[in-house]
């Protein structure tokens, strides 16, 4: 809230921009949308605001940490997989910190930091070991049948038959979830890898 700011606002900052760093990620991403393609462009909008959520809102505050997820995804398009890992640590550090280990935020983090490790740097031991932490999370907390375990559970299926074969991996994460068998994209290839 802009009015538990007061006392910390250095001089010269408006309220737009008070505005900006508080909603920092909606606005970011709808611009972000606009500048489809420009990524240089895009980074220098993300890292003003961050600096600004930094210094005002501080580390731990969730617009700090949704535009430094931003900045990681923004990083991973523009093929800068290691400086998009670098943001996606930053912001793991704090969330488990401040939210915990199962939070929905944390775990989508880890999930950001899979997909770079399976997609960017072809690390594909990392990337399984981030998608196990993020599914034992879910798992947890939103539970088995929620959409994003369901979701974690393919991008794990999908690393088990395409950058880390294992017919046996992949055997028992459908014993959990045979219903990735059933998947219109998913289903029929997972068939004829077993």
């Amino acid at each position: 809230d802009i009015g538990t700011l007061k006392g910390k606002v250095p001089t010269g900052v408006t309220a737009g921009v008070m505005r900006l760093m508080k909603y920092g990620s909606r606005a970011q991403l709808e611009a972000l949308e606009k500048l489809a393609g420009k990524y240089e462009e895009a980074k220098v909008f993300y890292l003003a605001p961050l600096e600004g959520q930094r210094r005002v809102l501080g580390e731990e505050h969730k617009s700090t940490l949704d535009t430094m997820n931003n900045m990681g995804t923004l990083l991973g398009m523009m093929e800068n997989y290691e400086g998009s890992l670098g943001y996606f640590q930053q912001a793991l550090g704090v969330q488990e910190k401040v939210m915990g280990k199962t939070h929905p935020e944390t775990l989508g983090t880890i999930m950001n930091m899979a997909i770079t490790y399976k997609n960017g740097l072809k690390d594909f031991v990392k990337a399984e070991r981030m998608y196990r932490q993020a599914l034992d999370g879910r798992e947890k907390s939103p539970g088995k049948n929620h959409d994003h375990t369901k979701r974690c559970a393919r991008n794990l299926a999908i690393l088990y038959f395409q950058g880390a074969p294992s017919k046996e991996k992949l055997r028992e994460l459908i014993k959990v979830y045979p219903h990735l068998l059933q998947d219109p994209q998913l289903g029929e290839l997972i068939m004829n890898f077993m």
